[in-house]
């Protein structure tokens, strides 16, 4: 059994599970769409932000020190260093499916992809490279802009533009940072049962206490704003709209499938 091998057996068990911080399933329904795009105004839809569940940190962990000073393209670190990256790309697309096969089952509906776009991703741009942190690539169709779980979330056509690198927002992005968090919203009992509703009348399930205020609404800038800058500065159109029904983020088991 060859060191790919091994961590692919050592990472198996998380596959299908989303993870902490700002990871979620989300289960919508589509308000306003473009006629071209071919989406059902009314029918559900998911929205999955998760990624390798620990195996891109492990290939990172595997970086020499000096390597972070610089890798020459042609060294052996830096071929070992993408192979791993790409691995870890292949290991979250496969996560993100599962998720939505788990989702749909428990739904007792099909589902079929609209579009996986990651982000935090290296690319090679002719002799140079792109690193997308925070970024999602936007020169491969259409690219989902999330909301946090109280607010609409985003389907963007990028228009393929090279001043923005062929990058689009793939999220709202922070205002408050984690910590600060717990010192912006109430604690009371009241106060969490009030982040588990959303104004769309819809339920968040998530049973880790400081994630669930970490999290809150509060902590993430406008998506309906980050869409209108989008499309004011030409790098993308907004083609449709979604509002969240049930947000799946964590349990003390962690899985999908206890939902």
């Amino acid at each position: 059994m060859d060191e790919t091998d091994a961590r692919i057996r050592s990472f198996s068990k998380s596959l299908g599970t989303i993870g902490g911080g700002n990871h979620f399933c989300e289960m919508q329904t589509l308000v306003t769409c473009e006629p071209d795009v071919g989406l059902d105004v009314g029918a559900l839809y998911l929205l999955i932000h998760s990624g390798s569940r620990g195996y891109g940190t492990a290939v990172l962990a595997d970086v020499p020190h000096d390597g972070f000073n610089g890798m020459h393209p042609d060294a052996d670190a830096t071929s070992a260093y993408l192979a791993g990256h790409d691995q870890a790309a292949r290991w979250a697309r496969l996560n993100r499916r599962i998720i939505a096969e788990r989702a749909a089952d428990a739904l007792r509906t099909d589902v079929r992809l609209i579009a996986d776009v990651p982000h935090n991703l290296l690319v090679r741009v002719g002799d140079g490279w792109l690193h997308r942190k925070g970024a999602a690539q936007a020169d491969a169709g259409l690219v989902p802009l999330a909301g946090s779980r109280a607010t609409p979330s985003y389907l963007l056509r990028p228009s393929h533009t090279e001043a923005a690198l062929w990058s689009t927002a793939h999220g709202a992005g922070r205002r408050y940072d984690r910590s600060s968090m717990h010192g912006r919203v109430g604690t009371k009992r009241s106060d969490l049962e009030a982040m588990q509703r959303t104004s769309f009348g819809g339920r968040v399930i998530c049973e880790d206490r400081a994630l669930l205020i970490e999290e809150a609404p509060l902590a993430y800038k406008s998506a309906a704003a980050v869409a209108a800058d989008l499309e004011a500065t030409g790098v993308a159109k907004t083609v449709a709209t979604f509002h969240p029904l049930l947000t799946f983020k964590k349990t003390r088991t962690g899985g999908l499938r206890n939902a």
